[in-house]
């Protein structure tokens, strides 16, 4: 179908680095399912306050572009 565009995601990260309560808030309709699929497999390094591990929201971009 030939569509880019960057899908904008909503995510949390765990204390464990781990994604949860992933959703999408904006981009193309085509392009959406691809980007969570890709986006649940990611891990972080957890966050840390005061060296303990805490939760984070955060916002993710996801761009596809076309190549030659």
């Amino acid at each position: 179908a030939r569509v880019s565009g960057i899908v904008q995601l909503h995510a949390t990260i765990d204390k464990t680095g781990a994604i949860r309560d992933l959703y999408v808030m904006s981009g193309p309709q085509m392009l959406r399912q691809a980007a969570l699929d890709a986006v649940k497999t990611w891990r972080y390094k957890p966050y840390a306050l005061n060296h303990d591990p805490i939760d984070v929201e955060t916002t993710i971009n996801v761009a596809f572009t076309l190549g030659n």
